[in-house]
């Protein structure tokens, strides 16, 4: 008995001294000790809180809770437009230690940062569409060989913006919620890879493709288009000067798969499992990695598909999966 007062006494000096609002609870989940900050974040005499249960104080956390577990929980205070998480965890003789912090400015923040993303998105795609416009004003148009460079030069850097509005709006419907939108139809995977060969053939490096059996299926043309982009672009980027860029497209009989494969630095292996995550940079590259693997990932899943990578000293191979119906395509758990 000695020893377990000592452990709550303890507990008790602990939660005093911290200046974020904290709390003791008993198994039941009923307040058994609070700190000063916790008494001015409540509004409350200790008298009115000791004893109260962690649903009878906030409605939101006690919904939410599931006793006995550690958790954290964000919860939003509408009379003081505040949002605050809670961290939840079990420490001894079944008490649990509760802290809470205001992550207002976070939150505000993040929407900030998601309403700039679909603003950006939307506002770019004008002024693009009006280029593009007056490109095509020269199709055909009698111009020397330093003017036609001049204009695929633009046309080139139009459509890297363009693929940029693009990744930034996707990313944009994902964290607020809104599903990738796919427009399925008979496509020819092979087909795809051959014109975003082409388009890329400025960056003059040698791309290479390989095609076995049938690669057709029901899927977004626009979408995988956009999916191999992001993958050349990536072994482009990564790979070593001089060294060819593999592409092979398998038909199999009820799924495709696309390879992209390149001769760089091989990824270090904490990486490997991140690599598809929004933001995601390698260790000595500064630029890279960011938005493109990740749009690769949400667009795959859209298509119940599935992407992963492998990487060695040799090669770095990022492959996708596709079942060519969406009748065929099983639960996708995302990279496997």
């Amino acid at each position: 008995m000695a020893g377990r007062e000592l452990d709550r006494s303890t507990l008790q000096s602990f939660v005093d001294e911290m200046t974020e609002p904290a709390a003791i609870l008993d198994a039941e989940d009923r307040l058994l000790h609070v700190n000063d900050a916790a008494l001015l974040l409540l509004a409350r005499p200790a008298t009115a809180l000791l004893g109260a249960s962690l649903g009878e104080l906030c409605p939101e956390l006690g919904a939410a809770r599931a006793p006995g577990r550690s958790q954290v929980l964000e919860t939003y205070c509408e009379p003081s437009d505040r949002w605050y998480e809670t961290t939840l965890g079990r420490v001894c003789d079944g008490l649990t230690l509760g802290l809470t912090r205001d992550i207002t400015e976070r939150k505000r923040d993040a929407e900030l940062r998601e309403h700039l993303f679909g603003i950006l998105g939307h506002e770019i795609r004008n002024p693009l569409a009006a280029i593009t416009l007056s490109l095509s004003l020269f199709e055909g148009a009698a111009l020397t060989d330093e003017q036609q460079r001049s204009i695929e030069r633009i046309g080139n850097c139009v459509r890297s913006l363009r693929r940029l509005t693009s990744d930034i709006l996707d990313i944009a419907r994902s964290r607020s919620g809104v599903p990738l939108p796919i427009m399925r139809r008979r496509t020819d995977l092979a087909a795809i890879c051959r014109d975003i060969i082409e388009e890329l053939r400025y960056h003059g490096r040698a791309i290479e493709l390989a095609v076995r059996g049938d690669a057709s299926g029901d899927w977004d043309r626009e979408r995988l288009g956009q999916v191999l982009t992001n993958l050349l672009l990536n072994a482009i980027q990564y790979s070593r000067a001089g060294t060819a860029i593999n592409v092979v497209v398998v038909g199999g009989a009820d799924a495709t798969s696309l390879d992209v494969v390149n001769r760089g630095d091989a990824l270090p292996e904490p990486l490997l499992a991140r690599v598809f995550d929004p933001l995601r940079r390698t260790p000595s590259r500064s630029d890279g990695m960011g938005l493109g693997l990740y749009i690769v990932r949400l667009i795959v899943q859209a298509h119940h598909g599935q992407v992963g990578v492998e990487s060695s000293e040799e090669e770095t191979r990022f492959w996708v999966r596709l079942p060519r119906e969406p009748a065929l395509a099983a639960p996708s758990s995302g990279v496997a």
